[in-house]
């Protein structure tokens, strides 16, 4: 990440490693730490970076988010919504 910002291609390398399923990500997983997962970051709409995806990036970002609240849902309530 740190080679595509310096190049310019940040938000291309991050599209590509939220659309094909990481190491890092089950690595984030496994330690419960969804606030680190690179699809945390592309969704939040607060940030200045948001509008950079495409939809198509975005909506993969909100599965997998959405697949990891509903596996881990007894950490995060019994609905396996969002975190509470």
């Amino acid at each position: 990440m740190d080679r595509a910002y310096s190049q310019g291609w940040l938000p291309a390398a991050a599209a590509i490693t939220v659309e094909g399923r990481t190491e890092g990500y089950g690595h984030l997983e496994r330690a419960g730490r969804d606030d680190l997962m690179l699809e945390s970051f592309l969704l939040d709409e607060s940030k200045p970076y948001h509008h950079l995806f495409t939809a198509r990036t975005l909506q993969v970002a909100g599965a997998r988010m959405a697949e990891y609240y509903s596996r881990n849902a007894r950490r995060y309530g019994r609905d396996g919504g969002s975190p509470v």
